[in-house]
């Protein structure tokens, strides 16, 4: 176990999106972020450090006497070192990953679908629409209920770390047998990023609804970098185009999953601008606050625009 250490050491500044992966969508010319606010509607120019956090975001306040409350945060803080390693590998076309490098990395693209702010409220609210509807079947508890005799809430911290610990084996299970694809832009429009860059996406449930991991045409968008985006798609849907894209795949069990270690990557997939903004556009919608670009015409112009 890991004590708590003085208050000097402790990770306070929780990012939910990590400023090292921020950093990579630095504009070249001020070295800061483009940044537009969609609740404010306006555009900053910020450092990685600045944005993306909640002061003790991750801190674990029930944590039983004597575990530090930050080990989560902590254990992001390496989960996040080897996310550098693999996504440099990615965008230099790596063929050698370890079997750690692609288990910690699925665990980081689970985080980052799974802990940011927009998917935790979303728990919130189907936690207490489920206990709300569980507590109405009692006929004295809805009662209760109707007369304002007590009311349901839900912990909010606590019900996304039991949401990100029960779906972690599902997410994973899905990312490791599905086919990787890192495709790359050398036009004049580049990658964004958000708030919740990773993004679900299945032609049949438009943005700004997102469709389940489980359906067969369900893909996963992370943008790497400007020119990077990293692609994952069910093998049965690629070698099926024909096959309905909300069919349900089958759920199994992660251990019956062999050589984790050897995910099918493709390389040299170039996309020209026509991509490249219809997927920035999913990524604009399926954002909760903040859109990152390099290039702020751009994004004015060819995205506010269309969405």
């Amino acid at each position: 176990m890991i004590m708590e250490r003085s208050h000097k050491t402790r990770p306070e500044r929780n990012h939910f999106v990590p400023a090292s992966y921020l950093q990579r969508f630095l504009n070249p010319k001020s070295g800061m972020l483009i940044v537009y606010d969609k609740e404010k509607k306006e555009w900053r120019n910020q450092k990685p450090e600045e944005i993306m956090f909640v002061k003790n975001y991750n801190r674990q306040e029930w944590a039983p006497k004597g575990v530090d409350p930050y080990i989560f945060e902590r254990t992001l803080s390496n989960l996040e070192n080897n996310a550098k390693l693999v996504i440099d590998k990615l965008i230099s076309q790596s063929k050698e990953f370890t079997e750690d490098e692609i288990i910690n990395f699925t665990v980081f693209l689970s985080y980052l679908r799974t802990g940011v702010p927009r998917q935790a409220r979303m728990v919130t609210r189907l936690y207490e629409e489920l206990i709300s509807n569980f507590a109405r079947q009692d006929v004295e508890v809805s009662k209760a209920l109707q007369e304002g005799k007590f009311i349901i809430t839900v912990r909010k911290k606590e019900s996304r770390f039991n949401y990100m610990r029960q779906v972690l084996g599902h997410h994973m299970y899905f990312i490791l047998r599905m086919n990787w694809t890192v495709i790359y832009t050398r036009q004049v429009a580049k990658f964004i990023t958000t708030d919740s860059p990773v993004t679900y996406y299945n032609v049949k449930i438009p943005p700004p609804l997102e469709a389940g991991i489980g359906l067969v045409g369900t893909v996963i968008l992370f943008p790497l970098s400007p020119t990077h985006l990293l692609t994952l798609s069910h093998p049965e849907y690629d070698e099926n185009s024909q096959i309905d894209s909300l069919t349900k795949l089958e759920i199994k069990h992660l251990q019956e999953i062999e050589d984790v270690g050897r995910v099918a990557i493709q390389y040299d997939i170039e996309r020209r601008d026509g991509f490249v903004r219809s997927t920035n556009e999913i990524l604009f919608m399926q954002s909760d606050r903040y859109v990152v670009g390099t290039n702020k015409e751009d994004l004015e112009n060819r995205l506010l625009r269309t969405t």
